[in-house]
């Protein structure tokens, strides 16, 4: 690091580090402190990038659910754990998860999900073997086991 950049360059480089894309505080922070800011001035760029609309939680959160569900295919539990990693509030994670991702749309990617790993693995889902690396791959993915099992159910009675 070749030390303090300057009040005009942090705030042209933080600036536009938030408009690139959607930033929680936390990460924005320590974008900040990699730049050479102190404590006491980086809750100065707080403020200045949160009055400024810079910086918006609920946006970010929303974004980060939306995106990670749609692109990644993550379940509920794996964007809650990373959202909470970011420090963001529990209120724009409920927020979120609530608005961003429709039960529907969460069912049918969670069957597909289901239905493509037996596809690619060539599972039995009669095994019961084979049907615990069903649950396991979706588990892993962030989904619930309530919403698992019944993913399960409703491939082995399509299987009949």
């Amino acid at each position: 690091m070749g030390g303090y950049p300057g009040k005009d360059k942090v705030k042209s480089r933080i600036e536009r580090y938030c408009v690139i894309q959607d930033r929680c505080q936390e990460e924005v922070r320590q974008q900040l402190y990699r730049m050479g800011c102190h404590s006491d001035e980086i809750e100065e760029w707080m403020i200045h990038l949160i009055s400024e609309g810079f910086i918006q939680e609920e946006r970010f959160a929303r974004s980060f659910a939306r995106g990670h569900f749609r692109i990644k295919y993550w379940g509920k539990i794996l964007i809650r754990k990373h959202l909470q990693s970011k420090k963001v509030s529990e209120t724009n994670i409920r927020i979120a998860l609530e608005e961003e991702i429709s039960d529907q749309d969460y069912r049918a990617t969670a069957l597909r999900l289901g239905k493509k790993k037996i596809a690619s693995d060539n599972l039995k889902i009669r095994i019961p073997e084979d049907r615990q690396k069903v649950y396991r791959y979706l588990t892993g993915k962030g989904y619930e086991m309530s919403v698992i099992q019944d993913i399960v159910k409703e491939i082995l009675e399509s299987s009949e």
